[in-house]
Formats: structure tokens, sequence, C-alpha cells
């Protein structure tokens, strides 16, 4: 399956990261994975809308404009370093991660 070959690359491929910035981004894209699983899509390589879903849904539970930063940058690096095309630069994902800096969202605002 391509998303099993694409998390091995993932796995072995060099970090030029530091070790602390390694730990923060395996975090954020194990929480990535697994709303992907959870959503039945694929983490990698995934689709902007999905990228954007994830972010947005992170807002709503209340993730600050620096959470946000974090894991767009972590799910940006992922795609990097497995070669495939980087769904964070898509204008919904940047929409998302602008409308972070206004704070949390609260479920009942978006409604």
């Amino acid at each position: 399956m391509l998303s099993e070959w694409l998390a091995t690359i993932y796995d072995i491929s060099p970090r030029p990261i530091s070790k602390s910035t390694g730990r923060k981004y395996g975090t954020q894209m194990k929480r990535f994975k697994e709303y992907c699983e959870k959503s039945g899509v694929c983490s990698l390589p995934a689709l902007p809308v999905f990228v954007a879903g994830y972010l947005h849904d992170r807002l709503l539970d209340g993730a600050t404009y620096y959470d946000i930063r974090c894991a767009n940058a972590a799910i940006a690096y992922a795609h990097s370093r497995i070669g495939c095309a980087d769904p964070t630069s898509d204008l919904l994902v940047k929409a998302v991660v602008r409308a972070s800096k206004q704070g949390p969202a609260s479920k009942q605002e978006t409604h």
C-alpha cells in the first residue's frame, strides 16, 4: 500500500532538524495521523482539505496560534521528507492558519 511505503520512507529518511523540533513534529504528526485514520483518509500524502479540516478541528478544541503553526509546520516537513507536494501551501490551509491568529474558536461561534 502506498501510504505504508511512504510512512516507511518517512521513518528512515534523514532529519535535518534539531532533536527538540523533531520530537515536537513527531508528536504533531502522530496526532494528525490518528485524525486521518479516524476519518478514513491518508495522512501521507494528505489532501489540503483534510489538513485544513484537521487544523480547524484543533482550533475548535482550543489550540493556540502557536499550536496550529507547529502542526502546520510538522505536516509540511513530513511531506517534504518524502518528496510529496506540500498540502499546507494551499489557500484553504493558509486561511485556517491565519484565522488561528485570532485565538481559539469555540464550537458555538462556528454554527
